[in-house]
């Protein structure tokens, strides 16, 4: 599963707010927020794409609970969910935290300052040098990307 801890899962999100069912890839965004076979359907492969969707075309006692419990699962995530998180951190989270930094003794506030910037600098680094690159050239010929319209099986 390839890790993005930088990106969101607002495409799922956004499908649970919006009634729909969500079929995405194998991010650890959307099996991070989702549960794939319950509110959302995570495929490993084009074909298993149109295999769920041949399913959700097919099965729509399977669609609507797939959207019930989306619907169930984007209640955390809207406008009215966002701004209480917001207004939680910033009225009790930040306050109580810069309270307990500023009860900290020097020694302690240093250290704690010395270790964030390196966690910076090392992530800094990591993703500058180890981050893969999204996009890559390919000389000769380009696969077939709608190979899989010719055959009439899958839809």
């Amino acid at each position: 599963m390839r890790r993005f801890y930088y990106k969101p899962a607002h495409k799922l999100h956004n499908a649970w707010l919006a009634g729909v069912p969500f079929i995405g890839g194998r991010e650890s965004a959307f099996v991070g927020d989702g549960h794939p076979g319950h509110d959302c359907l995570i495929a490993h492969s084009a074909e298993e794409v149109f295999l769920y969707l041949k399913r959700l075309k097919e099965d729509s006692v399977f669609r609507s609970k797939l959207v019930e419990y989306g619907s169930q699962s984007g209640v955390a995530f809207t406008r009215e969910a966002v701004l209480q998180s917001w207004k939680r951190l910033v009225q009790e989270t930040l306050p109580m935290r810069a309270l307990k930094w500023h009860q900290s003794s020097d020694i302690k506030r240093t250290f704690l300052m010395i270790l964030q910037r390196w966690s910076c600098e090392i992530q800094s680094f990591v993703y500058k040098y180890y981050k893969p690159k999204k996009y890559t050239f390919v000389v000769g010929k380009k696969p077939d990307l709608f190979a899989w319209a010719s055959n009439a099986n899958l839809l």
